[in-house]
């Protein structure tokens, strides 16, 4: 099965949750001032997408040199040859990936030495890649999500509650 049709397959098991903007908002904020001057590829999100609405509104007043995104949606899944191009070419990522294909995705990041920050499920601390840059230090929680439980809308424009954290290689400004 091709990357892109095993992202469609994954994606049939309601893979699908959108984080909101005020989510966003609280944990971007200790990253003002890393931010400034660089390309952020938001490299799981379309146009409508939280993140990228956020980084837009943002853009000027941090100094923010380009927002990109691209998705599954619009013919890209992260790892098809266009995106890994403009991962190559970005200064940080900042998403929601998949949680389905959390592993892949973070092994993807740390390949192409990319400072991040991205939302993944809790559990994704157990899994052998992510446990083991915690271990040496290449990757830490974020600010804020301290108890897990953070509310993200569906697909059908609920509000579900997850339990996920920030996942991180940059360090904050406080």
């Amino acid at each position: 099965m091709s990357n892109a049709n095993m992202i469609i397959a994954k994606k049939a098991k309601n893979d699908e949750f959108y984080t909101q903007y005020c989510t966003i908002e609280k944990e971007l904020v200790y990253y003002k001032d890393y931010l400034k001057g660089k390309i952020v590829y938001c490299n799981c999100d379309t146009q409508e997408s939280n993140f990228v609405k956020f980084l837009n509104d943002v853009k000027v007043s941090w100094g923010i040199k380009e927002v990109w995104h691209t998705s599954i949606q619009e013919g890209y899944p992260f790892d098809s040859d266009y995106s890994i191009d403009l991962l190559k070419k970005c200064d940080v990522v900042i998403t929601n990936p998949p949680f389905s294909l959390f592993k892949q995705y973070i092994d993807l990041l740390f390949k192409y030495n990319k400072d991040f920050l991205i939302i993944g499920n809790v559990v994704a601390i157990n899994y052998e890649n992510v446990f083991y840059k915690f271990k040496n230090n290449e990757l830490h929680y974020g600010v804020t999500i301290h108890n897990g439980h953070t509310k993200f809308i569906t697909q059908e424009g609920c509000l579900k509650e997850v339990s996920v954290r920030w996942y991180t290689n940059m360090k904050t400004n406080i």
